[in-house]
């Protein structure tokens, strides 16, 4: 946190919050006995999505720099990334420059104690589907779709946006036909 510039006694005192804790859990029948919480953050702790996510930066700040990799942004910069929360796009002009971000994304998250998820990590290749290489995380090939869901949005390897239109129309439909049967009365859009 000091390569945030965060201050010492800030850094102190989310360290005294998580050295030598312990918990138990709250069941239908009473409270389990205390145990010693060794690693990660707590569960309901106001701090530990804020620590999650300076961890995460940090991982992806290290594991993205160097050499210019990346989308051609606007001529004079690259966009290496798209995150929120702990969701990651790599963006690569061609799937020969994706490997070594993903590998080096992969050994900086490691280092930290989190790890990439293959069975839920997806590759899609925009405006070519032949010729690319595998991308691997593991020793695993990643899947490789033509369309993809990200934060809501499906994007597809063509540009297409009609999908995405037609999600986006289907879950307004959705939310108006709950809120009618919620309402118990008809409406003009029921």
């Amino acid at each position: 946190m000091h390569l945030y510039e965060i201050p010492r006694k800030f850094i102190a005192a989310f360290q005294s919050l998580y050295h030598h804790s312990n918990c138990c859990i709250k069941t239908g029948t009473g409270h389990t006995e205390f145990f010693a919480i060794k690693t990660g953050v707590r569960q309901g702790c106001i701090l530990s999505p804020f620590l999650f996510l300076v961890a995460l930066d940090f991982v992806t700040r290290k594991a993205l720099k160097g050499p210019s990799t990346g989308i051609d942004w606007d001529g004079q910069s690259h966009l290496i990334n798209l995150d929120f929360t702990d969701n990651i796009a790599l963006l690569a002009e061609d799937g020969y420059h994706l490997q070594e971000p993903t590998s080096n994304l992969l050994q900086e998250a490691a280092n930290v104690g989190l790890r990439i998820n293959a069975e839920k990590s997806k590759v899609m290749h925009v405006d070519t589907q032949v010729g690319v290489p595998k991308i691997r995380v593991n020793r695993q090939d990643l899947e490789e779709v033509e369309r993809f869901t990200y934060l809501g949005n499906v994007t597809g390897w063509d540009g297409d946006t009609e999908t995405d239109v037609k999600c986006w129309i289907g879950k307004a439909s959705q939310q108006s036909s709950n809120k009618c049967a919620t309402y118990g009365h008809p409406s003009p859009s029921c």
